[in-house]
C-alpha cells in the first residue's frame, strides 16, 4: 500500500514536470525516454520481469524506469539552463550586430569585398601564420642563413619583426592623413576658384571662396576617401616602395640588401595590409601589450604552451580591432612568464 501511494504521488509529480518542461507557447510536449527509479526500488504494479522496469502508458511501449527527482534540484537546473540560453542569445545578438556594422561600413565605403575589415584582419592573421613564421628564424642572420636560435635570439628576432609592424602602422596612418589632405585640396580648389593654385590645407569645417561662398569640406573629404579607396590596389606598389625606404631603412636602420627574400616578402605584405587598414573609414586599429603588464587572455594568445604566465614577457603580434575603441576582430600573441 505504501509503495502504491508513492507511485500515485510520483505520477502526479511526473505529470507536473512534463507540463513544465514541455511547455512552449501554450502547447505541451511529452518527455521521451526519461530514465529514473523510485528510491532505488521497482514498483510491484505493472512490473515487467523481462525489462525489470515499470511500463508507463506515456512511453509508447518503451521501458521507463522511474525515480524521485527533488523539485528543488529540477528548478535549479531549469534556472541555470535559462541563464545559459540568455547568455547564448546575447552573444548571438552581439555577433549579428557586429556583422551588421561591418557590412554597413563596407557598403558605405564602396570598398572591394576582399578588402573589407574582416578580410583584411584574416589576411593579417595569415601574414603571422605564414610569412612571419618563415621570417622569424632569418631576420637576425646574414643573407638568410637559417640556424638554430637560442631563446634570447628568438626574442630579439620577434622584437625586430614587431618593430616593423609598429613603426609601419604609425607611418601608414601619417601618410594616409597627408594623402587625404592633398586629395581634398586638389579636388576643392579647382572647383571653387578655377585657375587658382590650391591652398595649403582645407579648413576642418568649410572653406570660403569668392565665387562659391561656403564649400563644405565634409563633402570634399568623403569624395576624396571614396576616390582613394577605389584606387587603393593601384597605389600599393608605390606605398610599399616608400615603406622600404622611409620605414625599413631610415627609421629602423635595416639594409634591405642584406635581408633574405623571405623577410622582404614579409615586409611587402605587412606594408600592404597596414596601408589598407589605415585608409578605411574609420581606420582599423592594432595594439600590442607592454612588458610586465598583466597577460590579458581576452586579447592575446600564448605564443607557445611553455610560455604561459600571468604577465607579458615578450609581445609577439598585435591584436586587431574594427576601429579604435571598437570591436576586437582577431587576437594577438605574446610570451608570458
Amino acid at each position: 500500500m505504501e509503495e502504491f501511494r508513492e507511485l500515485q504521488n510520483f505520477t502526479k509529480l511526473y505529470s507536473d514536470l512534463e507540463r513544465s518542461y514541455g511547455k512552449d507557447g501554450g502547447t505541451y510536449k511529452a518527455i521521451p525516454n526519461v530514465h529514473t527509479s523510485i528510491l532505488g526500488q521497482q514498483p510491484k504494479d505493472e512490473y515487467s520481469p523481462r525489462s525489470q522496469s515499470y511500463e508507463s502508458p506515456r512511453s509508447d511501449s518503451k521501458a521507463l524506469s522511474i525515480s524521485y527527482v527533488p523539485i528543488e534540484a529540477y528548478e535549479k537546473l531549469e534556472r541555470k539552463l535559462g541563464k545559459q540560453e540568455e547568455v547564448i542569445a546575447r552573444k548571438g545578438a552581439e555577433i549579428n550586430e557586429l556583422r551588421s556594422r561591418i557590412g554597413s561600413i563596407s557598403a558605405r565605403d564602396s570598398f572591394p569585398e576582399h578588402l573589407s575589415p574582416t578580410k583584411i584582419a584574416d589576411k593579417f592573421k595569415n601574414l603571422y601564420e605564414v610569412e612571419w613564421y618563415a621570417a622569424v628564424g632569418l631576420i637576425g642572420t646574414k643573407q638568410g642563413q637559417r640556424r638554430h636560435q637560442t631563446s634570447e635570439e628568438e626574442d630579439y628576432a620577434i622584437y625586430k619583426l614587431l618593430r616593423i609592424i609598429r613603426y609601419g602602422y604609425t607611418w601608414c596612418k601619417k601618410l594616409a592623413a597627408e594623402q587625404l589632405d592633398e586629395l581634398s585640396d586638389a579636388m576643392s580648389q579647382p572647383v571653387a576658384d578655377p585657375g587658382v593654385k590650391p591652398a595649403s590645407r582645407l579648413s576642418n569645417t568649410v572653406t570660403k571662396t569668392p565665387r562659391t561662398g561656403r564649400l563644405s569640406s565634409n563633402l570634399v573629404l568623403q569624395q576624396a576617401r571614396d576616390f582613394r579607396k577605389q584606387m587603393a590596389v593601384s597605389s600599393v606598389d608605390a606605398v610599399v616602395d616608400r615603406f622600404k625606404v622611409e620605414v625599413i631603412k631610415d627609421e629602423l636602420g635595416m639594409d634591405t640588401q642584406q635581408l633574405s627574400p623571405t623577410v622582404i616578402k614579409f615586409i611587402h605584405k605587412a606594408a600592404e595590409l597596414l596601408w589598407y587598414m589605415c585608409i578605411l573609414d574609420p581606420p582599423m586599429y592594432i595594439a600590442w601589450p607592454e612588458y610586465n603588464e598583466p597577460f590579458d587572455t581576452t586579447k592575446y594568445i600564448f605564443y607557445k604552451q611553455k610560455d604561459k604566465g600571468r604577465k607579458v614577457k615578450v609581445p609577439v603580434w598585435p591584436v586587431v580591432y574594427l576601429q579604435e575603441k571598437g570591436q576586437l576582430i582577431t587576437k594577438g600573441f605574446a610570451k608570458g612568464y
